[in-house]
């Protein structure tokens, strides 16, 4: 799992912790306490009474109830300020969700796109070779120039410069992929996206309702935190 989703896993747990916590305060409290003690009269001094003895022990049991009503609601409050908190922190991990899915989605097809076009670098790699080695040909046969074939040479370098970037682009997006879904970089992720397999969606609306906006994680976590302080 990824380390951020994780993170925002954990502040929504601590928030329904502190959020239960806090509905103790509608319930008294007890607290139970015991004490015991061994004793040593004076042999100077007359026996306890009713004991005629030197040595004598003492038990104290003490058990105390506690209730504050709540009068003029903070209790209430705090508990009701305390679960808009716990749904800030959800929509917050919602909104961590999303963007991690937006951040997979667009990695991947980054990644398609790249090994599409190091795919079709190759093949003009060897089409170029062969050209070059076709004019080398002509060129020790005499029908071809050594202009020509300096110049075939000279494009078959630039084509073959252009795979070391794009390949090491491929192997940065590769790590980025593997630390997305929550794995080292040295783990190879278990699926690969064609480019040519991909396709826009075909019927896409013209407007769409603004009530949607509503669902928009972010703007429900600020109306949670505008909730939270009021």
């Amino acid at each position: 799992t990824n380390s951020d989703l994780k993170a925002a896993q954990a502040a929504l747990r601590v928030a329904q912790q502190t959020e239960w916590s806090q509905r103790g305060s509608f319930f008294p409290s007890a607290a139970l306490g015991f004490a015991a003690s061994r004793n040593r009269g004076s042999a100077l001094l007359a026996p306890v009474p009713a004991h005629n003895a030197l040595l004598y022990d003492l038990f104290t049991p003490d058990v105390t109830v506690a209730y504050a009503p709540d009068v003029f609601g903070l209790n209430r409050r705090t508990a009701e300020s305390l679960a808009a908190q716990t749904q800030s922190a959800r929509f917050e991990m919602v909104a961590t969700y999303n963007t991690l899915v937006g951040n997979v989605v667009v990695t991947a097809i980054q990644l398609a796109a790249l090994n599409a076009q190091i795919k079709v670098t190759h093949k003009l790699v060897a089409m170029n070779r062969r050209m070059a080695k076709i004019l080398r040909y002509q060129f020790e046969k005499g029908y071809a120039s050594g202009v020509d074939y300096a110049a075939q040479k000279s494009q078959l370098a630039q084509v073959a410069a252009t795979l070391p970037p794009l390949q090491k682009q491929r192997a940065q997006l590769h790590d980025l992929l593997a630390v997305l879904i929550g794995r080292y970089p040295a783990q190879e992720p278990k699926f690969t996206i064609a480019l040519s397999s991909l396709a826009l969606p075909a019927n896409i609306p013209l407007s769409l309702p603004s009530q949607l906006v509503r669902q928009r994680p972010d703007i429900r976590q600020a109306e949670a935190n505008l909730h939270a302080a009021s």
